[in-house]
């Protein structure tokens, strides 16, 4: 399905020389040269100002409405994020596995989270995503995670209360498997305090930030598929 065709149902589009066009858009300051040569660089579809469009506009306009420009976003389109599933298991017997994940609190929504964040950009350059992902959990949490196995289990974009039509959050999620429940302490955004390894039992799955809860559960999956194979 073409972009045309997932919005036809929003009421709230024209076409203006075959790009999309918002009517109630007027206000919106669109991007200037430099951020419309960045986004030259993105496979993203544009609407005729020159702002990206979300890879899932349905879903962001059914869930937040008509919401224009970068919002709280520093960037137009994608910004890039990482987000750490780090998983620790202790074993009191050979059947018996005792799995949990690191969990921080965003003093910036008060949700339970993974201990993630923005990738840096240096240089023109982005950080490695395993990078940022040892930096950020050193940063929430104090702990190391250079040395523990890992893979990445999600990259793509990910709900996020501050999404707009224009700008959202594109996560590599990276699953790191670290030895034992290592003491943590919470740091830089996170609400202090607020560091803990959680059992699945102990989630609140419905109140976690964003996409967290699809990133947690499928950490434990690939974990425990692995303890099968």
């Amino acid at each position: 399905m073409n972009m045309q065709e997932r919005v036809s149902e929003l009421h709230a589009w024209q076409m203006t020389n075959g790009s999309l066009y918002f009517p109630d858009a007027a206000k919106t300051v669109p991007p200037s040269d430099d951020e419309k040569a960045i986004l030259d660089t993105l496979s993203v579809e544009r609407d005729y100002m020159g702002r990206p469009l979300h890879p899932e506009l349905h879903r962001v306009f059914g869930e937040r409405g008509l919401r224009f420009g970068k919002g709280e976003f520093w960037r137009w389109g994608p910004n890039y994020t990482v987000d750490p599933v780090i998983i620790a298991t202790e074993a009191s017997a050979p059947n018996d596995h005792d799995d949990r994940v690191l969990t921080i609190v965003r003093r910036s929504n008060g949700k339970r989270a993974l201990p993630g964040g923005f990738v840096d950009l240096i240089d023109d350059t982005y950080e490695n995503p395993r990078t940022a992902a040892v930096r950020e959990a050193a940063e929430e949490t104090g702990l190391d995670i250079s040395d523990d196995p890992h893979q990445v289990i999600f990259d793509g974009p990910v709900r996020d209360d501050r999404e707009t039509l224009n700008a959202w959050p594109h996560t590599t999620a990276i699953l790191f498997r670290h030895k034992s429940f290592s003491p943590v302490t919470a740091g830089d955004d996170a609400e202090p305090g607020s560091a803990e390894w959680l059992r699945l039992d102990e989630i609140d799955f419905d109140t976690l930030h964003g996409s967290h809860a699809e990133l947690i559960r499928l950490g434990f999956e690939v974990v425990r598929a692995a303890r099968l194979s």
